[in-house]
């Protein structure tokens, strides 16, 4: 009996320990539900209890698949992930009632409000532009994301920092100099932000969904001031659009830096020269009264709905790939976000012309 007894507590203690090693906001930890995406045998007709319906994941057609997954992985993923009301859903609309910070991917073929020129594709063979990833088999949901989360393990962000667990579940890469990947922190609504993380979730697991992912509720830190988390994860797909100030991808001379390549996505301050390169002023950022999201160091972004004027925008926010961008895509081309700066920004922005985006910073036109 006392050797049985070791033996459970030695397992509970495994068990305890691999579920508190995995990190990242769902699927991972208790969250970490083995049968909702495995099937022993492709056989699977009713759930634990004997209830059938629609209660638990339905197999897919053409199985069995590989790793003993019930379906095709964006199949699978979709069960959950499309037209839930439990679980955000990712591809084209939605009606759950917040605006979604990755916005919406659509899929090869997608027709509509969503179709498959306006964001990430799923399914394409595409080559990502700026890189030379692709996938033969079709871009999948794991391309991305890590289904059963990452606790870290070695893995630092960009200001060489460890990280303990990824934002979203977002996949590490390596930037040459070792596994990178983008941190984050979870900060109960107004409490003040940890700076050292890339970005901040003010509401974490176990909120509503538009807490938890509402882009209202979703800001981004700048914890290195000369680089960016989301886009050093971005250029593991789309290289050339990322890199140094003075570098072959995005270039930019003098200081502060200017007679750029590319749209600089780090290193480079709305309004730090002044006059049309960009303006925080009342003609440009500090007059509008709804901004797209930039990076800031210190945690300030003012207060949607009031605009900073003259005086009242910071000196340190950084334009980086989700200012402009959908992460997952929306209704519009390049999933660009589309705000003038006088509507509450909606994951489409509020018209369907990119130049008022521009003029989110630039005074020119």
């Amino acid at each position: 009996m006392n050797k049985l007894l070791l033996v459970i507590g030695i397992l509970a203690l495994v068990v305890f320990t691999a579920g508190a090693s995995l990190a990242g906001d769902y699927h991972s930890g208790e969250f970490l539900i083995c049968s909702d995406c495995h099937t022993m045998h492709y056989s699977r007709s009713h759930d634990m209890s004997g209830a059938t319906g629609t209660e638990f994941t339905e197999l897919g057609t053409g199985g069995p698949f590989h790793y003993l997954l019930k379906a095709d992985p964006n199949d699978l993923c979709l069960m959950c992930h499309d037209g839930g009301t439990d679980e955000p859903d990712v591809l084209g609309a939605h009606a759950n009632g917040y605006d979604r910070s990755a916005g919406a991917l659509n899929e090869v073929g997608g027709v509509d409000t969503y179709q498959d020129w306006m964001g990430h594709t799923l399914g394409s063979t595409a080559t990502a532009p700026g890189g030379t990833f692709a996938n033969v088999d079709g871009l999948n949901c794991l391309n991305c994301h890590h289904q059963h989360g990452y606790a870290g393990s070695g893995t630092t962000d960009m200001a060489g920092n460890p990280v303990t667990s990824l934002y979203r579940n977002l996949k590490y890469y390596n930037d040459g100099t070792g596994n990178k990947g983008i941190s984050y922190t979870i900060d109960v609504n107004d409490t003040p932000a940890d700076l050292t993380k890339d970005v901040r979730e003010r509401y974490g697991p176990g909120s509503t969904l538009s807490d938890h992912y509402s882009q209202d509720n979703i800001d981004l830190l700048e914890p290195a001031p000369t680089k960016s988390g989301i886009a050093g994860w971005c250029k593991n797909c789309h290289t050339s659009f990322h890199g140094a100030t003075g570098g072959a991808e995005v270039g930019g001379t003098g200081s502060p830096p200017e007679e750029w390549l590319r749209h600089p996505q780090a290193e480079a301050n709305i309004g730090a020269l002044g006059g049309g390169h960009s303006n925080k002023g009342s003609r440009g950022l500090g007059g509008k009264l709804y901004r797209v999201r930039f990076m800031s160091p210190t945690g300030v972004w003012g207060t949607q709905g009031t605009a900073w004027g003259d005086t009242g925008a910071p000196a340190d926010l950084t334009p980086t790939c989700l200012s402009c961008h959908k992460g997952h895509g929306n209704g519009r081309a390049f999933g660009l976000i589309c705000a003038t700066g006088t509507a509450p920004i909606g994951e489409d922005g509020d018209t369907d012309q990119a130049k008022p985006l521009c003029k989110q910073c630039h005074t020119q036109g």
